[in-house]
C-alpha cells in the first residue's frame, strides 16, 4: 500500500504541476514586445533557462549526485502507510466486514432482484419515452434502439448489475458531492482545501483506489461501489462549485438587497441558474463511473466490466468488444438524455 501510494502521488504531483502551469499561462496577459529589439531582449526567460540548463549539465559531470539522487538519501513514507493499513485491518476488519455484509445483503441484493424483475420491454420503452419527452422522436430512437441492442446481445443480466453499481455510486456521489460543491462555491477557504483533494482523486491511478479497499472489504460489489465513488465524485464537486460561481453577482446582490436570506438566495437564485452546469457535472460523474467498470472487474463483480476484462485475458476478442460496446451504449444514452435536459432548461431560462 505504502509504496503504491508513493508512486501514485508522484503522478499526482506531475499532473498538478502541469495543471497549475497551464492555468497560469492561460491567465497571463500577453506583453507587447518591440519587434526591433534583439533576441536577448525578446526572449530573456528562454535564454536564462538555456544558461541554467547548461550550467546544471556541466555540474553533473563534476558531481554525479546531481545527476542521480543517491539511494542513501531517499526518504520514504511507505512503512508509515503500511503500518496504518495493518492496524486498521487488525482492529477494525470484523466491524468493516459486518457493515459490508449488511449493505450487500439488505440493500444491494434487494435492488438487484428488483431490477431483474423489471421486464426488458418496459425498460426499453422507458428509455425511448424519456428521449421523446426531452428531444422528440429522433432522440427517442437512439436510447430505445441501444437498449434493445443490449438485450438482443444477451447482456441484459450483466447490464442490470452494471447499472445497479452505477446507480448506487452516482447517487452517493450526488449526495455528498453536490453539498460539498455548494459549500466550496460559497467559501474560498473550503475550496482551497477541497481543490487539492479533488486533484488527487482525479489524477491518482485507479488501481491505487482498488488495493486498499480490497484489503479492507475483500472483493465484491460493495468494494466496487467504493472504488467508483472515490473516482467519480470529483465532477459532482467541481461542476457544482463552478456553476454557482458563474451566477452573476448582480443577481445575488439584487436578491440580498430585497431582503432574501442566504438560504433563499441559494434556493431561488443560485441553484436554478446553476442547474445546467450541475447536470453537466452529473453527466461527467456517470461517464467516469462507467469508465471504472473495467477496473472494478478485479473485484469479481459479474458485470460488463468483468466480461470486458475476462475477454481480454482469455483472448476472446468478440466477448470483450461486445461488453465494451454495451458500456459505451450506456454512456451514450445517459449523455444524450442529460444534454437534452440541459438544453431544455437553458431554453426555458433564455440563456445560451
Amino acid at each position: 500500500i505504502g509504496r503504491g501510494l508513493e508512486f501514485g502521488m508522484a503522478i499526482v504531483i506531475l499532473a498538478v504541476m502541469m495543471d497549475r502551469f497551464l492555468r497560469a499561462l492561460a491567465a497571463k496577459r500577453p506583453q507587447s514586445i518591440d519587434p526591433k529589439a534583439g533576441f536577448v531582449a525578446r526572449h530573456p526567460h528562454l535564454l536564462a533557462g538555456a544558461v541554467f540548463f547548461a550550467i546544471s549539465w556541466l555540474l553533473t559531470l563534476a558531481v554525479p549526485a546531481l545527476a542521480v539522487w543517491p539511494k542513501t538519501l531517499t526518504i520514504t513514507t511507505a512503512p508509515f502507510w503500511d503500518a496504518i493499513m495493518k492496524w486498521v485491518i487488525v482492529n477494525w476488519f470484523d466491524y468493516l466486514s459486518a457493515f459490508r455484509d449488511f449493505v450487500t445483503i439488505h440493500i444491494v441484493n434487494n435492488l438487484h432482484t428488483f431490477m431483474l424483475f423489471l421486464p426488458w420491454p418496459t425498460v426499453v420503452a422507458a428509455m425511448a419515452l424519456a428521449g421523446w419527452q426531452l428531444g422528440g422522436y429522433r432522440l427517442a430512437l437512439l436510447p430505445g434502439l441501444l437498449m434493445l441492442a443490449i438485450v438482443a446481445a444477451g447482456l441484459w443480466d450483466r447490464t442490470t448489475q452494471s447499472v445497479l453499481e452505477m446507480a448506487i455510486s452516482v447517487a452517493l456521489c450526488v449526495l455528498f458531492g453536490f453539498p460539498l460543491g455548494i459549500w466550496a462555491a460559497r467559501s474560498a477557504r473550503v475550496w482551497s482545501i477541497l481543490e487539492p483533494i479533488a486533484d488527487i482523486l482525479q489524477t491518482i491511478p485507479s488501481f491505487i483506489f482498488l488495493l486498499p479497499f480490497v484489503m479492507l472489504f475483500r472483493t465484491g460489489v460493495f468494494t466496487a461501489i467504493l472504488v467508483v465513488i472515490t473516482f467519480a465524485i470529483v465532477p459532482a464537486i467541481r461542476y457544482t462549485a463552478e456553476g454557482i460561481r458563474l451566477v452573476p453577482a448582480q443577481l445575488v446582490e439584487a436578491a440580498r438587497a430585497h431582503g432574501c436570506t442566504e438560504w433563499q438566495i441559494l434556493k431561488e437564485v443560485q441553484l436554478p441558474l446553476a442547474l445546467p452546469q450541475i447536470l453537466l457535472g452529473l453527466n461527467q460523474t456517470i461517464m467516469m463511473a462507467l469508465s471504472m467498470l473495467v477496473i472494478t472487474a478485479y473485484t469479481g463483480v459479474p458485470d460488463l466490466g468483468l466480461d470486458t476484462l475476462s475477454g481480454v485475458m482469455r483472448r476472446d476478442f468478440g466477448k470483450s468488444v461486445l461488453a465494451g460496446l454495451a458500456i459505451a451504449a450506456l454512456a451514450v444514452i445517459s449523455d444524450r438524455l442529460i444534454k437534452a435536459a440541459v438544453a431544455r432548461i437553458k431554453e426555458r431560462m433564455g440563456t445560451p
